[in-house]
């Protein structure tokens, strides 16, 4: 019944006798280290540890010998096996004595753990990403509550809020794309979304199909956000007549993205720097480590972002179009 239950099995099982020899394996074992029994059968179970823990694990199988339990092995300790070619990988092993034909023994049932070690390590990178862009995203909060000027608590209230949602737009948009990057033409229209319905009839959109960073994504649509907000309450699109004409383009070197307003009220330049301004100039610049010219013509304002195109674009796009 004993050799029945080891030898099918669904765990790789190995059974040691007192001196630590290899007393018998069973088919799983075989796969698991690709070894024949016989080349394991009557050798030192060290023979499947790596060579450079195998005076430590030797010190603990004597210690457990002393008085053997049922228990997990190295509970504390990350344990590592080797197969034939050299290979390693961790594995959980169950210790349990035993009596096999009046002999005292140790059956040891032992797990290949390592897509559970690929998740785990995989979880803990997440839970660090996570935790760097919550604090990101709270800096950006803070940031934007200290530099909203406004002359009533209501209205700071109202300000701050729309930009917030500016915030969490262009967040909704890099989760759906599981924070790698985004379309760049869907950062600007989800930016434009208050707008749709001027969309192509007074608002032109147009660019090559590019994606850009996480880090860019961000910073740009708070921009884009800051330009319509204004575009709605001052600029061409306060009036039925305004036109606006967003565009990027890239030659594989740089990255270059313009926001034009035109037949809008005249123009003049604001008598005091808020945080729009900042975000608009100095946010979006330093993000991309590129440059950005604000200017207030009187026949409508105009945005310019030019930067590296290796600080914004997703890797393979710059390559591919240098090439």
């Amino acid at each position: 019944m004993f050799e029945k239950l080891y030898e099918y099995s669904p765990d790789a099982i190995v059974v040691v006798d007192e001196m630590g020899k290899i007393d018998r394996v069973n088919v799983q074992a075989e796969a698991l280290f690709g070894l024949p029994r016989e080349r394991m059968l009557g050798q030192s179970i060290e023979m499947l540890v790596p060579e450079r823990l195998r005076d430590r694990h030797l010190a603990h199988r004597v210690n457990y010998m002393k008085d053997p339990k049922t228990r997990p092995m190295g509970s504390d300790l990350q344990l590592m096996a080797q197969r034939a070619d050299g290979s390693e990988f961790p594995v959980d092993i169950m210790l349990s004595p035993i009596e096999i034909e009046q002999r005292r023994v140790v059956l040891a049932v032992v797990r290949d753990i390592t897509e559970r070690k690929r998740a785990e390590e995989h979880l803990q990178l997440l839970m660090r990403e996570v935790n760097h862009r919550a604090k990101n995203i709270l800096s950006v909060v803070q940031a934007i509550a200290q530099r909203t000027l406004a002359s009533s608590s209501q209205d700071f209230i109202s300000r701050f809020s729309e930009r917030i949602r500016g915030l969490s737009v262009s967040n909704d948009l890099l989760v759906r794309n599981q924070w790698q990057n985004v379309p760049l033409a869907e950062l600007v229209r989800s930016q434009l979304a208050h707008f749709a319905d001027l969309l192509e009839s007074r608002i032109a959109v147009r660019g090559p199909d590019l994606r850009i960073t996480a880090a860019a994504a961000q910073v740009i649509g708070m921009a884009l956000h800051e330009l319509a907000t204004n575009a709605g309450k001052y600029g061409s699109l306060s009036t039925n007549t305004g036109r606006v004409d967003v565009g990027w383009g890239s030659d594989g070197k740089s990255l270059t993205m313009s926001w034009t307003e035109r037949e809008g009220p005249p123009v003049s330049a604001p008598k005091r720097h808020g945080f729009g301004t900042i975000v608009m100039e100095a946010m979006a610049a330093r993000s991309v480590d590129g440059k950005v010219d604000l200017a207030y013509a009187p026949s409508g304002l105009t945005w310019r972002l030019t930067c590296p195109a290796a600080n914004a674009l997703e890797p393979s796009e710059h390559q591919q179009i240098s090439r």
